[in-house]
């Protein structure tokens, strides 16, 4: 099976994180001083809690990783990166169609109006297509 959360940033606590982005954002608020201790960070949780066959970082930004996916659909993507509208829309596209039928894309920030707008925009054509709330600010999708 398949997993993965296209982040934005990793967290100094993250140790699933399937996928790193390039993309640039402010540090502090995340308390961090850079991009690189917060992925040093992630390798040593990563190789701490034994995971290092299961979890593999990819550098990438989503699309750039959507493109060059080379493992079999997805079963589950949690989806946390650029919230503006046409990056969340171009995550949908890209990743949704990586995920297998049944399976599951989701992310959080349900609060910000450009998640919902992508959402709402994305699922207008598909037939059956519903957004389920799992928790206060998040949201979920069945491929």
């Amino acid at each position: 099976m398949n997993a993965v959360e296209r982040s934005i940033l990793m967290s100094k606590v993250a140790w699933a994180n399937v996928t790193a982005n390039r993309y640039s954002t402010r540090l502090d608020e995340f308390n961090v001083d850079s991009i690189e201790s917060v992925y040093e960070t992630f390798l040593a949780n990563r190789r701490r809690l034994g995971l290092e066959q299961w979890v593999e970082p990819i550098r990438a930004t989503s699309i750039e990783a959507a493109t060059q996916w080379a493992h079999g659909e997805c079963a589950f993507v949690f989806i946390d990166g650029n919230h503006h509208y046409e990056h969340v829309l171009a995550d949908l596209h890209a990743w949704a169609k990586l995920t297998k039928k049944g399976g599951t894309v989701c992310g959080d920030d349900w609060h910000r109006d450009s998640v919902k707008q992508a959402l709402k925009d994305f699922g207008a054509n598909k037939s059956g297509f519903a957004v389920e709330r799992p928790c206060p600010n998040t949201w979920a999708f069945r491929v």
